[in-house]
């Protein structure tokens, strides 16, 4: 009886290895601001004028745009953001609207206001 059950387990621990294997040789490892993110397959990380860079067998591999189905899936639950891909929860600072910040929330950029505190002792701010 116990040979009978040792060998279901190895059985069955083995069937979980294989399974667990092929689960992560589907994901590539993408870089966003010194974090590592996994990345599924078919998931989008860059975007740009005629190529898309995207997750296949493993590998983040540059495809042209008429291959890859729209809509695009973007990486790490991200936002795109001049043709880059930017992590849920990142901040940008845009130097154009330096009195707002744009966080990627839930797959949409969106803007937030500065505090008075942090506009005025910025250095770009003049008093009239």
């Amino acid at each position: 009886m116990i040979c009978r059950a040792g060998l279901m387990f190895l059985v069955c621990f083995m069937m979980f290895a294989i399974d667990w294997s092929e689960a992560q040789s589907k994901t590539c490892v993408f870089r966003n601001k010194g974090k590592k993110f996994d990345i599924q397959e078919g998931e989008v990380t860059s975007i740009k004028k005629d190529k898309v860079k995207v997750c296949e067998n493993g590998k983040l591999v540059q495809k042209d745009k008429s291959e890859v189905p729209t809509p695009y899936k973007i990486g790490c639950n991200g936002c795109m953001w001049y043709g880059r891909v930017i992590c849920e929860g990142n901040v940008i600072k845009d130097l154009h609207s330096w009195w707002f910040l744009s966080k990627c929330a839930g797959g949409k950029m969106s803007a937030y206001g500065r505090s008075w505190l942090e506009v005025s002792g910025d250095k770009r701010f003049q008093k009239s």
